[in-house]
Parts: C-alpha cells; structure tokens; sequence
C-alpha cells in the first residue's frame, strides 16, 4: 500500500514537470482512472466565428501525446503497467471522473470548474487495471449565479437536452429546421458555441500553461477558406484542427448561413 501511494505520487510530480498540474486518482467501474486537466484558454477573440477549444491543435491528438508519455514513464515503474487512453469519446463520463478525483466541482452549466482555470479544461484520463488510492470530490459548488442558464440561447441548461446546445447544431448532419438556422445566424457561431462559459464568473484571469494551446492559433474561419479544396486537401489542410472533424460541408453550411443568411453551401 505503502509502495503505491508513493507511485500515485511520483506520477503527480511527473505529470506537473510535464505542465500537468491537475491530476487525481479515482475508480471506474473495478478499474482505476488517473484524471488530468488540460487548461486550453487562450484568449477571447471579437470577430471570432469558432469555439475558443478549436483555436489551437486539436486536443485530441495533444491529450494523447502528453499521456503516451506519463504512461511510458508509469511503465518504468511498473513493467505491467496495461492501460487504455481517453479524452472525450469514451465508455465513461469524464466529467464525473474528474469530479471524483478531486479536480473541480460541476457547474450549473453541466462542465467541470476547476478553482485555478474555470471551465477552460480539457479533460484526458488513463484507464488502468492497477490498483491506487482514489482522491476524494472538493465540497465546493458554483456560484448558482445562474448566468449560464440565462445566457443560454437555446435553453439547453434547462431541459438537458444536449443535442439541442448550440454547439451540437453547428456540428449537426442533415437538415436544420428554420429555428436551428436562425440560432445559427444570430449567435455568429460557424462551430461550438462558448456563451455559457463566457459567462460564468469563474472564468475570470484566466490563461493556458500549455504551449500548444497558444501557438498556431485559427479564430475565425470563411467560406473562402474552403471552397475549391477537395476532401482530401481540407483534410490535409485541416486535420490537426478540431471544428474540421465533421467534415467541409458542414463548415461551408454554417458558413453560408452567417455570411448570406440562408443555407446554401457553395464548392
């Protein structure tokens, strides 16, 4: 026991050197989860048409890089170390995993608030069968401002229904119905939405320890951006992008409707 506290840490310590500096131990299902945040706020920009997580590198592919290796460096520690890596899609709700482990509390807009950087958090965690000693949930609560939920443009907050969020309709394949163009329009937001984050007055002073959240930063986007590239250039273009993962069509879609005000995606 003695033994893997000691490795519960040293992987703490390792994970700060990396930039890391939130990390917490709790269980999944009989397994272990190793929590990390991933502070991403940039900065605010006017004009911008794009969710603020989408400026920088995909956080896809950053989580990964930093949890291969703390990984490498667990398995040096413990031969057989077996893990799975998840940011995002995963058979677990990151969110409540990164509330148990000690790492923030849950808002009322339904993300995790971490004390340092707010809602701006990525959230990636290691999926283990090696056992540690879990961390405990933080006894705070949000403000109950209720800011967010007033801010709200399509009162997702209220009935829960996250496929109606803004930012899912920005990502959403097929046909818009006339209100969720018209959300679109007057929001100004070609993919993601922000406004309930922009909000909350724990995102305040704000700003990411992590360079590859501040570097090669794209705002805002334009048709011009897109039309012409084959799928195969904007994917090469693009890949390392977050708002390109549902494809061109969508974008020049979004596009469309807050360049001309209707649908009507050009190539």
């Amino acid at each position: 026991m003695y033994r893997m506290k000691k490795m519960k840490n040293k992987i703490k310590k390792f994970a700060q050197k990396q930039g890391i500096e939130y990390c917490g131990f709790t269980k999944a299902d009989d397994k272990s989860a190793i929590v990390f945040l991933f502070p991403y706020f940039s900065k605010y920009e006017k004009n911008s048409n794009l969710s603020i997580y989408t400026y920088a590198k995909d956080y896809h592919i950053v989580i990964k890089d930093y949890l291969t290796k703390i990984c490498s460096y667990i398995k040096k520690m413990i031969p057989d170390f077996n893990y799975k890596i998840y940011s995002d899609i995963s058979p677990y709700n990151d969110i409540e995993l990164a509330y148990r482990a000690g790492l923030g509390i849950i808002g009322k807009n339904h993300l995790l608030i971490n004390e340092k950087y707010g809602s701006f958090v990525f959230i990636g965690y290691i999926i283990t069968e090696t056992a540690f000693d879990i961390d405990f949930p933080l006894s705070g609560e949000c403000l109950n401002c209720r800011k967010c939920v007033k801010a709200c443009p399509t009162g997702t907050l209220l009935s829960g229904d996250f496929s109606k969020c803004l930012s899912s309709l920005t990502q959403k394949k097929g046909e818009l119905t006339d209100t969720e163009k018209a959300l679109i329009r007057e929001n100004g937001y070609a993919f993601g939405c922000d406004i309930c984050q922009s909000v909350c007055p724990m995102n305040l002073n704000i700003t990411t320890p992590i360079p590859e959240f501040k570097e090669n930063l794209k705002t805002k986007i334009t048709s011009g951006d897109f039309i012409g590239l084959s799928n195969k250039t904007f994917k090469k273009l693009y890949k390392e992008k977050a708002f390109s993962w549902r494809g061109k069509q969508i974008l020049l879609r979004n596009l469309s409707l807050l360049e001309n005000g209707e649908e009507n995606p050009q190539e």
